[in-house]
């Protein structure tokens, strides 16, 4: 019970700490904090792009984000995951090329990724 207990506040504590680094870029999350889940943290994409255009976004930068149902797409929402062995230093390049990206992005068709 005490190791369950050890792992469900880590996983209350990461998913806290994903929270907070996707309000830095200004994504905005589905939960609230006192209802969100700790280990799946739903969130809208950036403006400009479609579910599917920032997923493959977020691959490019070495990241594995879920969004590909159509409820997902339909709402222009993605999802990141952060159940098993994660770190935040595994999770912090993410975010620091999502600021990046965002600190260069300009909403130019020839740029973007469609959905078929």
């Amino acid at each position: 019970p005490d190791q369950e207990q050890s792992r469900y506040q880590e996983y209350l504590r990461l998913g806290q700490w994903v929270r907070a680094r996707l309000h830095e870029v200004g994504a905005r999350t589905i939960a609230g904090e006192s209802t969100a889940s700790p280990s799946l943290t739903t969130f809208e994409v950036p403006a400009g792009l479609t579910t599917l255009e920032f997923l493959r976004l977020a691959r490019d930068w070495g990241f594995e984000l879920a969004g590909c149902s159509h409820y997902h797409r339909s709402r222009r929402l993605a999802q990141i995951a952060t159940f098993g062995s994660f770190q935040t230093a595994e999770l912090a390049p993410l975010f620091d090329r999502w600021k990046a990206w965002k600190a260069g992005f300009q909403p130019q068709k020839e740029n973007l990724y469609f959905e078929a």
